[in-house]
This record gives C-alpha cells, structure tokens and sequence, in this order.
C-alpha cells in the first residue's frame, strides 16, 4: 500500500502541474507557478484520500466535481472567465486521461489492466516528466544558437591604440548605446572590464582607485550618463586609433583618424559575450 500511495502522489503532482501549466498555454496565458503548485498539492492530497472513503459512486461523483471546481477556481480567479478556464482545463484533463491509458495499454497490451491501479510498476508521472524535461532542455539549446547567431551579427572585430597600447577585441554594436563625450561631441566605446584592464598600466589603475582618473592621460575626463535607476559617471580617455573590420582581418570596414572616438573605461563585465559596447555613431 505504501508504494502505491507514493506512486499516487507523484502521478497527481506532476500529472496535474502538467494539466495546468498546458491549460494556461492553451489559453495564452502565462503559466502562475504559484497557483499551478497549490492546484497539483491539492489534487494530489483528494486523490490520496478516494481510496479510503467509503462512499457510494454518486457521492464520489460530486465530491470529483466540487474538487474540479475549486481547482479551476485556484488556477483561474481574476485571470480568465471561469467557465472558459475550467472548459480548457476539463479538456486537457481529458486529453490527459486518453494519454494515460494509452501509454498503460502500449506498456500492458491488456485493455482491462490498463484500466487498473496500479497498471505499472513505475511512477507514469516520471515518465511524462521525461519527453517535458528534454523538451525544455532542447528549447533552451535552440534559444541559445539562436541568440548567439543573432549576437553574431552585430559583433565586429577591432583594433583600438588608447593609453599607449594597441589591442584587438570583439564590439558589439549596441543601438543603445548614443553616449557622447559632452566636450567634443565624439562618440563613446564602452570597454568592459576585461579590455579596460589591459589596457591599463598598474600606475594608471592606481590613479583610477585613488580618485585621480584624468591624471591617465591627457584628455582623459569623467562624463556622466543616466540609467534606469540613477546618474553614473564613466571615465574616457582619446584612442589614438581605432580600425573596425568585418569578417577576416582584410575586410576593413571603418578606420577612424586619430581623437575622432572616445573609449569608455569600464570595470562591469559585459552581458553581450564581447570586450565593448560599440556606438552605432561610429559606423
């Protein structure tokens, strides 16, 4: 008997979460994590206590009824019309119950032992669970190459001499980044925290820890900016030279004449997989 519960309640809860977090995608919905767990605990805990009741057949009718009613309330309360949520739930539910015997009766080749409980000497829950888990692990690969084909587009190699040093790095182009210094008007690359310090001499890095950005190098000064949440401040100093490229290294797109670009000296890691925020003002 112990087993069979525990079977019991591993089907519901993840047989029920299924069921609601499909009936929400049917809907067009957002799938509510929270109302999905409450609706599959409360599932499961009625499905535990059927076997003990000693009810007749009717009774038990009613009783699934007013469950399926307060489970379509739980999922569906000031979200979507109740009747329209609990229709796509009861029609899920359905299509779920079809499922189940179906995979019993492949597994069982009997109609009538399908029909039974428990049909299988294994949770069904998990091996549902199995096709969803690898599902989503594939949609998350597939979202991956797709953003990393898209990030791919608007990456673009170059060469930057700032400081006294000359280093190649991958930009990515970001159309919201239209930071100018406020003196000259030129545009800004935001470097991250990787080509910010290699380009920085352990004198120069000093001086930006001690306060004393602009001693790094003439022309270098603070401008502010603002962001979502409040006014910021980014040093930059003049790049000698900065060559863009396109593809292969003969493939020049853009070289820009000396002080025609300023290099934003930042120490946050950049969440574009690449060494700086390019300006489409350079282009």
């Amino acid at each position: 008997m112990s087993v069979y519960i525990e079977y019991v309640v591993i089907d519901n809860l993840v047989i029920t979460a299924l069921i609601c977090l499909i009936s929400y995608r049917v809907l067009k919905m957002r799938p509510d994590k929270l109302k999905t767990s409450v609706a599959a605990v409360t599932g499961t805990c009625a499905a535990v206590t059927y076997p003990f009741l000693q009810l007749h057949f009717l009774w038990l009718l009613l009783i699934k009824a007013a469950l399926f009613g307060l489970l379509s309330v739980i999922l569906f309360y000031k979200k979507v019309r109740l009747y329209k949520g609990a229709a796509v739930f009861l029609m899920v539910t359905g299509l779920f119950g079809g499922l189940i015997f179906m995979v019993a009766y492949i597994a069982l080749g009997d109609a009538s032992a399908a029909l039974s409980l428990p049909a299988y000497d294994f949770p069904l829950g998990v091996i549902l669970l199995l096709p969803v888990g690898l599902y989503y692990v594939l949609k998350g690969v597939v979202s991956a190459v797709r953003r990393h084909r898209a990030r791919a587009d608007f990456s673009f190699k170059f060469d930057v001499t700032a400081l006294g040093k000359t280093v190649t790095a991958m930009g990515y182009l970001d159309s919201g980044n239209l930071l100018c210094d406020e003196k000259t008007g030129l545009p800004v690359i935001v470097a991250g925290a990787i080509l910010t310090t290699g380009l920085l001499s352990e004198k120069q890095f000093e001086l930006i820890i001690r306060g004393k950005g602009t001693e790094v190098c003439k022309g270098a000064r603070y401008i502010k900016f603002d962001t979502i949440s409040r006014e910021e401040q980014i040093l930059t100093v003049p790049a000698e030279n900065f060559k863009l490229y396109t593809g292969e290294d003969a493939n020049i797109l853009k070289v820009i004449t000396p002080k025609e670009v300023m290099l934003g000296l930042s120490f946050k890691r950049l969440g574009t997989g690449c060494d700086a925020l390019l300006s489409p003002l350079v282009f």
